[in-house]
């Protein structure tokens, strides 16, 4: 995630801003992903609409993609976490 490095509270970014206005939870990257890492984000949003919940979904999204030997670096799928508001 991007923005300043704050003491005590993390980086400051888009995601945060997300949570401050009421969303429950964003899905975030911790490095510039690129195209080639999309298919994580496509399957989490199936699984999503298939009834998972967003942990759910994003972890069964990243165990796809891992074991398929093109996308098995961690590159491609240890860049997105979730992050849930309190």
């Amino acid at each position: 995630m991007a923005g300043p490095l704050f003491a005590g509270e993390g980086r400051l970014g888009l995601a945060r801003a997300f949570l401050a206005q009421g969303a429950s939870a964003v899905v975030a990257t911790d490095w510039p992903v690129g195209p080639a890492a999309a298919e994580v984000a496509e399957r989490f949003y199936r699984r999503l609409a298939r009834g998972a919940t967003p942990a759910a979904a994003l972890r069964g999204a990243r165990l796809d993609v891992r074991r398929d030997p093109s996308t098995a670096h961690p590159f491609y799928w240890a860049g997105y976490v979730l992050l849930v508001g309190g």
